[in-house]
């Protein structure tokens, strides 16, 4: 899909229905006021997570990253911001026992939140997109040979965006399926022109199971790329911006 997502001012009450997907973009700034708020609603385990991060940007980034998703969720599900309770599936991906579907990522100073209805599988993805360097190489290790072969017969000034495109889809995927890079990203091929947006091409040769799923490719912020994937058609994406007025 490759119209734009209109990023809206924060509604002051969240309910997600059969046919949305909600997004909410937050850019983190030096002295946010939200830290400390945050910081009150996060359990030891997300506190100790925080402390051991390497830098104060990267601190910042899981206090504020945690603490929005809980103050999300609360409202979602009408309990207060430090009752709610993960779990975690294998592979470390956070989920609750509640009627809603979530994912988040953060990269540089940006964090994208995503929500669904229950058993609608959703996923996210933000990067920075500043590397162009070594893109074909990592593309040659994890995109589908048609991925490829797209990539590596452009121009060299096209090819750092057409990357991003490719690889934040591919990556809001296996986020969806509560899976890392040991999913398999060579074995799925999504839309490599970003001229026609995003989308799933086949699943281990199989066309079947991508006809059942909706991505999005975005730009939260300039210099992000971003992608959302959620296994349901008909989706509208609704934007919800933390700075907005």
């Amino acid at each position: 899909m490759k119209d734009k997502i209109q990023w809206q001012a924060m509604p002051s009450i969240q309910q997600v229905n059969n046919r949305q997907c909600h997004l909410y973009r937050l850019r983190i700034q030096e002295g946010d006021s939200r830290v400390a708020e945050c910081l009150q609603v996060l359990d030891p385990q997300e506190k100790a997570r925080a402390d051991r991060a390497s830098n104060q940007v990267e601190r910042l980034r899981l206090i504020l990253a945690r603490g929005m998703l809980r103050q999300l969720l609360a409202k979602y599900l009408n309990q207060t911001a430090k009752s709610i309770r993960f779990f975690y599936n294998y592979k470390g991906k956070p989920q609750v026992s509640a009627p809603i579907m979530f994912n988040l990522s953060h990269a540089h100073d940006t964090i994208l939140f995503a929500f669904a209805e229950e058993g609608a599988l959703v996923g996210v993805d933000v990067e920075y997109a500043h590397r162009s360097h070594n893109l074909l190489r990592i593309a040659n290790r994890y995109f589908s040979e048609e991925e490829y072969s797209y990539l590596v017969h452009l121009p060299p000034g096209e090819i750092e965006t057409c990357f991003y495109h490719i690889w934040t889809q591919k990556e809001a995927f296996v986020k969806a399926h509560g899976q890392g890079l040991s999913y398999g990203l060579p074995s799925f091929t999504v839309n490599s022109n970003p001229e026609d947006g995003a989308g799933l091409v086949c699943v281990d040769e199989h066309v079947k199971e991508a006809d059942e799923w909706s991505l999005k490719s975005f730009t939260p912020f300039d210099g992000m790329a971003a992608a959302v994937a959620i296994r349901k058609l008909g989706v509208v994406f609704e934007g919800f911006d933390f700075s907005a007025p």
